[in-house]
């Protein structure tokens, strides 16, 4: 098959014998075609087409296309984790033996979170893996936002609690920010050992820079390309139970007002937006404790999804922008191909 790239492209096809009772395929991301090879002289590309992949490949039939399915990261060692050289490596070798100032902080920390799963062609890790132009003053580090494999787990948004269940003695809730909050206290996971933890906002305030967790679609090379999101599950984690229930130095307990929500956009290959959706994490004076799955389908076909934290009330935030720990577990990322 020939990939053909750029605008106004003729592609000439010969009539010869050898072309009798077959048919030229031309795929695109918008449409799929099959043409008799006998009855066409060219294929003329104009000037609407210059940012569109075009395929073309001759087949003995009319071409049928390949049946999408739902593919999806599941972060466990189970399933093929690739790192920033394309090794194969178990999804557990990702997960930092200290959750704060250990390999997620050090000179090597984004070569560090760099996953990618060749199931969904998803790429993640620290956000500058995704955003290759954000602002990185603050180092690249986690505390500079991104998504982080963890298995680690507590039924408790108490730090002494938190400290015995995990057989440290934290001393600062930041020292926990890779801990997921699961009241049954069973496991990181949606019903398994691992997931995400994802750390980063953006809110407009001018205080901070878009550090948002973020998802690429990528090819085996990790160039970007267009990928189609399902769902993802996600839940709260302990820093944050913490941080909205009994509240902190930076921010105030919710209260029946407060209302906090987690925000997906996606992007295409300009950074325009494709779509959106969101799900509440507070609400009513309540914390959604439990897994919850938002739908990404009105995201659309995207480069790039990146989740947020929004304050949509304005209790959760001072004079800074947000004052809540924005920290969520993400897990169970269905996408389409």
């Amino acid at each position: 098959m020939k990939r053909i790239l750029g605008t106004a492209i003729v592609v000439a096809m010969a009539t010869a014998t050898s072309f009798a009772n077959k048919y030229t395929t031309i795929v695109s991301k918008d449409a799929t075609i099959s043409i008799p090879v006998e009855k066409m002289d060219s294929i003329m590309f104009t000037e609407d087409d210059q940012t569109s992949d075009f395929q073309f490949a001759v087949h003995d039939t009319v071409f049928q296309p390949v049946q999408k399915s739902i593919r999806t990261s599941t972060f466990e060692d189970n399933s093929e984790c690739w790192d920033a050289d394309k090794n194969t490596v178990l999804w557990s070798s990702k997960i930092d033996k200290l959750q704060y100032m250990g390999e997620l902080y050090g000179s090597n920390a984004r070569k560090f979170s760099t996953f990618y799963d060749p199931e969904t062609q998803l790429l993640s890790g620290l956000t500058c893996v995704v955003d290759t132009t954000q602002d990185v003053s603050y180092g690249e580090a986690f505390w500079s936002g991104g998504f982080a494999v963890t298995n680690y787990y507590s039924n408790s948004y108490k730090l002494d609690e938190v400290s015995k269940q995990l057989g440290e003695e934290f001393s600062a809730w930041f020292e926990t920010q890779l801990t997921v909050y699961d009241i049954d206290n069973e496991s990181a996971g949606h019903n398994s050992a691992q997931c995400l933890i994802g750390y980063g906002y953006y809110d407009g305030s001018g205080f901070s820079s878009d550090n948002r967790p973020s998802f690429a679609f990528a090819d085996s090379s990790y160039h970007f390309i267009y990928g189609t999101p399902v769902s993802a599950d996600v839940k709260v984690a302990c820093y944050f139970a913490h941080s909205v229930i009994d509240g902190d130095d930076f921010n105030e307990p919710i209260t029946k007002d407060s209302r906090l929500i987690v925000e997906v956009i996606g992007y295409d290959e300009n950074g325009k937006e494709t779509g959106k959706s969101q799900i509440d994490l507070v609400k009513n004076g309540r914390v959604f404790a439990d897994w919850q799955t938002i739908d990404l389908t009105p995201l659309g076909d995207c480069h790039i999804f990146r989740f947020n934290i929004r304050d949509l009330v304005g209790d959760q935030s001072n004079d800074y922008g947000l004052s809540s720990a924005a920290y969520i577990a993400v897990d169970n990322v269905k996408v389409l191909r």
